[in-house]
């Protein structure tokens, strides 16, 4: 059911920009399939099918991404490991769950929490089963980690973080693709190294060609896909603040982030730059939006 309904999510505006990302991954492994299967000479029609097996293949590793096992491998990637029920953070944690229930009848029971051994300040969702704070994070107020794991579960209430791993697994399955395809493509010429130097030039410089176009390729969509998975990831915050704020923890995450923060100033001037590939809004914003929310003046 998670499945069904993260793919009527996908196609909400505001994951348009994440579908434009997988299409681009997409487009690009079949134009390097489409162009393998030149090279060995095939008719168009078996191009062809070469090409919607690229993309068959592309949809069905997504959507094992999207199941339990896809979440398991991120965390392990992720070095992410349970929290002890022995913790504070996971009776507060209980206490979200509990209200977060009360508004998602398809919440996942199987939401665990996890942590990272880091002394960042901060806590992510994945998939439909996964919160992970940081042990920098532990250290706040109970009353603020209640308010900052609202906002968490605001993600997995409106699917914000199973689009996450899809993105995370997408750009992975293109690297991969892109790595295959192009030491294929070297291995081929260097075989082949008559023909190819009768067709192409000389085949040492063919490779070189190859390698080149292919390492432009990973970092030219990798930088494409992190500007767009950062726009759509701060269209998201607010989102995920206000539902916070629904569930009755508004004032809690609130003050969260102006700890965080260190008092909720101003961000301070940034380039462009890292504007683009920043994956929040500034906090002074959502503190403004939050205060807004709960009524609250600053």
């Amino acid at each position: 059911m998670n499945i069904i309904l993260f793919f009527w999510n996908l196609i909400k505006p505001k994951n348009w920009l994440i579908l434009l990302s997988m299409i681009i991954n997409v487009g690009i492994c079949v134009a390097l399939a489409a162009y393998v299967s030149y090279l060995f000479g095939l008719e168009n029609r078996y191009i062809l099918y070469i090409s919607l097996g690229v993309v068959g293949l592309y949809a069905l590793l997504e959507i094992i991404m999207l199941t339990p096992v896809g979440e398991a491998v991120l965390r392990s990637k992720m070095k992410m490991k349970p929290l002890p029920e022995t913790s504070f953070v996971y009776s507060v944690f209980e206490t979200v769950r509990a209200r977060t229930e009360s508004f998602n009848k398809w919440l996942s029971p199987r939401v665990k929490l996890y942590y990272t051994p880091t002394n960042d300040v901060n806590a992510f969702a994945l998939g439909s089963r996964t919160v992970c704070v940081t042990s920098g994070l532990t250290y706040l107020p109970p009353s603020q980690i209640e308010g900052i794991l609202a906002h968490e579960f605001g993600h997995i209430n409106y699917y914000d973080s199973y689009v996450s791993v899809v993105a995370r697994h997408g750009n992975l399955l293109f690297y991969i693709a892109v790595v295959l395809v192009t030491q294929f493509i070297s291995l081929f010429a260097f075989v082949f190294d008559t023909a190819i130097s009768k067709r192409f030039g000389n085949a040492y410089f063919f490779r070189l060609a190859v390698n080149f176009v292919g390492n432009m390729l990973i970092t030219l969509v990798s930088l494409i896909s992190g500007v767009l998975f950062c726009a759509r990831s701060r269209i998201v915050e607010y989102k995920a603040d206000a539902f916070a704020a629904k569930i009755g923890e508004g004032r809690n995450l609130r003050d969260g982030l102006i700890t965080i923060s260190g008092g909720g100033a101003p961000a301070k001037k940034t380039s462009l730059y890292e504007k683009m590939m920043g994956t929040h809004p500034p906090t002074n914003k959502r503190i403004e939006k939050l205060n807004a929310l709960i009524g609250y003046g600053v």
